[in-house]
C-alpha cells in the first residue's frame, strides 16, 4: 500500500506523467517538448503559492535510452524469468539522459530552490522501473542538488516506490497511480506475485548471480524488437490503439525488419487472449476477419528464411506444419490452430493472474480492436476504488490519452510525447511508412483544494518524427 499524505490547503498540486525523457537516437523527448516542459516548470515556480509537483510515472525512458544495442542488457534467472538492466547499466543510461536534457534537471532544481516549501514527488512507471535502483535515485538527487545554496532543497524531492500515492485535501482522497499494473504486458507480476514496492522491488539475481530488473513483456518487446525498428519507423510508438499498428506491420510487405514476422504473430496471439478462452474472445466476427487478414497477408510476405523460422517456432510449441505456410493457412481450421498456439504462447513461461474475457485488459482482449480498452481497464479500477471508499478521485497516466470521466472522478493526465489515435490500419500505415505528421497534446492535471481535478493542456500541435 502506498503512502497517504495530508496536502496543505494553501499549496497548488500539479500532476504530470509519461514525459519519457530519454537519450540517443530513440529519444522521444524532442527539443520542442523539452522547451515546453521547462516553460511549464518555470511557470510553476512563478506561482505565489507553494507548489507540489507529482510526477506519476514514466518521467524517464530507460528502455529506449542509450546504450540500447548491447546484448548484455538482457539475461534470465536460473528458471527462465526474463531480466534486463543491471544497476550499472541503468546508471549509464541515466548519465546519458542527464547530459542530453540538463535543462530539465536545472528547471526542477530551480523549482525546489524558488520556495522553501515547494516539493516534487516522483513515482516510477514501467519505463523507469530503474528508479528502484538505489544508485539511480542517489544520482538524480545529486544532480538536482547542483547549483542550490541550500542542501535541504533536495530533501523536498522524494521518491514513492509503491504502486500509488494518496493525497488528502479538505477531507477528500486523491489516488495517484501510473496504471501499468493493470496492463498485463507492462505489469510486474513475475510468478503471479506483484513486485512493485520498496519492500518487494522488481529485482532478481540472474543465472550468473548478478542483480537485474525484471523484464516485463512490454520491455522485452522494446529491447529485443521495437528499439531496432524505430530508427527507421519512428511513429510505431506514437499511435493508438496498438492493434492497428500491428495490423499495419503485418500487412505491409515493405516492412522487412529482423524479427518482424515472429513479433507480429506473437502480438496477434496476445490480442486474441491473455489466459482466456479463445472461442469466447473470438466471438466478434470483426476480430476474426481482422486476424485472418493479417495472418494471410503476413504469410504471403515471408521470405523462405522467415517461413522456416516461424515453422521452427510453431514446431517447438507442438504445432508441426509440413506443407508450405501459404497453403496451410488457407484452411480456417489451420488458421485457428495457429491462433490457438499464439494465444497460449502470449503468456510466456511466467504464470500471471487469469483474466476473464469480459474484463478489458489494456490492449489485449477483443475490446482493443473496437474501442479504447486501455481506458476501460483504468476506469474499472477507478470505479472499484471509489465504490470501496478508498478514494474520491483517481488520477492515472500510462495510456498517453488525456481524458476525464465519471463526473470528474477519473482523470488521465496524458503525456508529453506524440500521441495520435488511428481508426484503421491504413491510417497507421500512412503515418508509419509515409512519415506523415503525428499529433501531440501536452497535458497536466491540477488538483484543487476540493472537488474534481482540472485537466489542462499546455501545448498541442503536429510534428514529423
Amino acid at each position: 500500500m502506498g503512502p497517504t499524505a495530508i496536502e496543505p490547503e494553501l499549496s497548488r498540486v500539479f500532476v504530470i506523467s509519461d514525459v519519457h525523457v530519454g537519450a540517443g537516437e530513440l529519444d522521444d523527448f524532442l527539443p520542442v517538448f523539452e522547451q515546453k516542459l521547462v516553460s511549464f516548470i518555470d511557470m510553476l515556480g512563478r506561482l505565489a503559492e507553494p507548489v507540489h509537483l507529482v510526477i506519476n510515472g514514466d518521467f524517464f525512458d530507460f528502455a529506449t535510452a542509450a546504450p540500447w544495442k548491447d546484448r548484455e542488457l538482457e539475461s534470465t534467472t536460473s528458471d527462465g524469468l526474463p531480466l534486463c538492466f543491471t544497476e550499472v547499466q541503468s546508471c549509464l543510461k541515466l548519465e546519458q539522459i542527464i547530459v542530453s536534457h540538463s535543462a530539465v534537471f536545472d528547471a526542477l532544481t530551480s523549482l525546489l530552490a524558488t520556495k522553501s516549501n515547494n516539493q516534487i514527488t516522483m513515482l516510477p512507471g514501467n519505463h523507469d522501473a530503474d528508479l528502484f535502483w538505489p544508485l539511480v535515485r542517489q544520482r538524480i538527487s545529486e544532480r538536482l542538488s547542483q547549483g542550490t545554496s541550500s542542501p535541504v532543497a533536495v530533501d523536498r524531492f522524494t521518491f514513492v516506490l509503491e504502486r500509488q500515492l494518496v493525497l488528502e485535501r479538505a477531507g477528500e482522497r486523491y489516488w495517484i497511480e501510473h496504471g501499468h499494473q493493470h496492463d498485463p504486458p507492462n505489469s510486474f507480476f513475475p510468478g503471479g506475485v506483484e513486485r512493485w514496492s520498496a519492500a518487494e522491488p522488481p529485482i532478481f539475481r540472474d543465472k550468473k548471480q548478478e542483480w537485474r530488473l525484471y523484464e516485463c513483456p512490454g520491455t522485452l518487446g522494446l529491447v529485443r524488437y521495437m528499439n531496432k525498428w524505430r530508427p527507421t519507423y519512428r511513429a510505431i510508438s506514437y499511435l493508438k490503439p496498438y492493434s492497428k499498428v500491428v495490423l499495419a506491420l503485418a500487412t505491409q510487405s515493405a516492412f522487412k525488419e529482423p524479427g518482424r514476422p515472429l513479433m507480429v504473430l506473437k502480438h496477434l496471439g496476445a490480442y486474441l487472449g491473455w489466459r482466456v478462452d479463445l472461442q469466447t474472445t473470438l466471438s466478434s466476427c470483426n476480430v476474426v476477419k481482422a486476424c485472418d487478414q493479417a495472418l494471410l497477408a503476413l504469410v504471403n510476405s515471408l521470405s523462405a528464411e522467415e517461413e522456416a523460422e516461424l515453422k521452427s517456432q510453431f514446431a517447438a510449441g507442438g504445432l508441426a506444419i509440413h506443407s508450405p505456410l501459404r497453403t496451410y493457412v488457407q484452411t480456417p481450421l489451420n488458421r485457428k490452430a495457429i491462433f490457438d498456439q499464439l494465444a497460449r504462447e502470449s503468456t510466456g513461461n511466467i504464470e500471471r493472474p487469469a483474466f476473464k474475457a469480459s474484463q478489458p485488459t489494456l490492449g489485449f482482449l477483443k475490446g482493443s480492436w473496437l474501442d479504447d480498452a486501455e481506458t476501460k481497464a483504468l476506469l474499472k479500477m477507478a470505479r472499484e476504488l471509489i465504490s470501496d471508499q478508498r478514494a474520491d478521485y483517481v488520477l492515472t497516466g500510462h495510456t498517453h490519452s488525456p481524458c476525464q470521466m465519471l463526473q470528474g472522478r477519473f482523470t488521465n493526465g496524458g503525456c508529453w510525447t506524440p500521441n495520435q489515435a488511428v481508426n484503421t490500419k491504413k491510417d497507421a500505415a500512412a503515418i508509419i511508412f509515409n512519415n506523415e505528421p503525428v499529433a501531440y497534446r501536452l497535458s497536466y492535471i491540477e488538483v484543487w483544494v476540493s472537488g474534481p481535478p482540472r485537466l489542462r493542456c499546455f501545448g498541442k500541435g503536429t510534428i514529423r518524427v
